[in-house]
């Protein structure tokens, strides 16, 4: 199992590590765990229209379980705009069951995953913002597809997939 690594973290072995959210009470939590992290610096915003991002450029840029809450379209736009030339989009995302092929896997999940959210002792966020997933796990497979050549989809537990993707050296003419 992965360890999960923290914005103060990443920031130990980057030149410097970016947090957006729209959300005020997650930018202040974010901001209070990173506050003694010189290189850390978390914008209150949006990631699709934050002046603070314009002219920026990232070598590895990180999403978990928020793409669900933009235009799927916009957001791997902006995302892939965002990054350098060789940088790594890393999604962890949540997908809508549309199938039934996508009901009975979700179903079959249902009780492993009850079991390792006791083991693990998880706790919910009761001021989270929350939204449901609109496309499907074989739509974003489609969009991703078009989008960012080479990605790689997996579906994973918690009724997540992981995307990963890098952008290329450079842009092919045509």
């Amino acid at each position: 199992m992965r360890r999960r690594t923290s914005p103060a973290e990443f920031a130990t072995k980057a030149a410097s590590v970016t947090g957006i959210d729209p959300d005020p009470s997650a930018v202040a939590r974010a901001r209070a765990r990173v506050s003694d992290t010189p290189h850390a610096h978390i914008i209150a915003g949006d990631v699709l229209t934050a002046p603070e991002l314009d002219g920026r450029h990232f070598d590895l840029i990180t999403c978990v379980a928020t793409l669900h809450h933009m235009p799927l379209v916009t957001a791997l736009e902006r995302l892939r705009e965002l990054l350098t030339p060789g940088g790594r989009l890393r999604i962890v995302g949540l997908s809508a069951n549309k199938t039934v092929s996508d009901w009975i896997v979700s179903g079959a999940l249902v009780l492993p995953i009850r079991m390792m959210s006791r083991i693990r002792r998880e706790a919910g966020y009761p001021e989270m913002v929350t939204e449901q997933p609109c496309e499907s796990l074989a739509e974003i497979r489609d969009v991703a597809g078009s989008m960012l050549p080479g990605n790689r989809i997996r579906r994973r537990f918690y009724y997540r997939y992981t995307l990963n993707w890098s952008k290329p050296l450079s842009t092919p003419m045509r």
